[in-house]
């Protein structure tokens, strides 16, 4: 049996606008591009130098195997993004990120694991292998367990199984989409 195989490509994209971002690029099996993620969150470093913030709406991409969103690296720390990629329909959350303080790997972790439990969606986490940076690559469940990790930079590529039939049984049993209460949270929009 063929595998259906989604390409979620970062790349640093010169923009028609004459700016640059930190772009992903989403490939469908079938090999047609589905869409373009502009990452929304710049972090306090040289990164706002050489990159403008994207914009526009959050939302995840129809492929062939779900409807996946992208969160690049500094956004995951945004829960309200998190939050728009699951009400958008997102059936998974690929995060490729470049971070180089292993240090503070923990926090990306936190983060994750977090988006992916209140969200009941799956979130990949893959970071940029060669130095500086560090080889971590991680999945968290819907459940925001961590099912895989590895930090071999060797490792260049990991298969790992998504069961996505478990949102449905965690958002269930975990109602934070359906107990929110948006009216009270205007200040966070504005």
């Amino acid at each position: 049996m063929p595998m259906e195989v989604v390409l979620v490509c970062p790349f640093y994209e010169a923009g028609f606008d004459g700016r640059f971002y930190n772009s992903t690029l989403i490939i469908d099996s079938d090999g047609y591009i589905v869409g373009t993620y502009r990452k929304r969150h710049l972090p306090p470093d040289n990164e706002r130098v050489h990159f403008s913030k994207g914009s526009g709406p959050m939302s995840s991409f129809p492929t062939h195997v779900g409807r996946i969103g992208v969160y690049i690296c500094w956004d995951n720390f945004f829960p309200e993004g998190a939050r728009a990629l699951a009400l958008d329909g997102a059936d998974l959350v690929i995060a490729p990120s470049a971070a180089t303080d292993l240090e503070a790997a923990f926090k990306w972790h936190i983060a994750i694991q977090h988006n992916a439990m209140v969200n009941g969606i799956p979130w990949i986490r893959i970071n940029r292998a060669e130095l500086p940076f560090y080889a971590t690559k991680f999945v968290a469940d819907a459940e925001g367990k961590r099912k895989f990790y590895t930090d071999d930079a060797s490792q260049w590529i990991s298969l790992v199984e998504i069961d996505y039939t478990q949102t449905d049984r965690v958002r269930e049993e975990w109602t934070f989409l359906k107990d929110r209460r948006p009216r009270m949270y205007r200040q966070i929009v504005e």
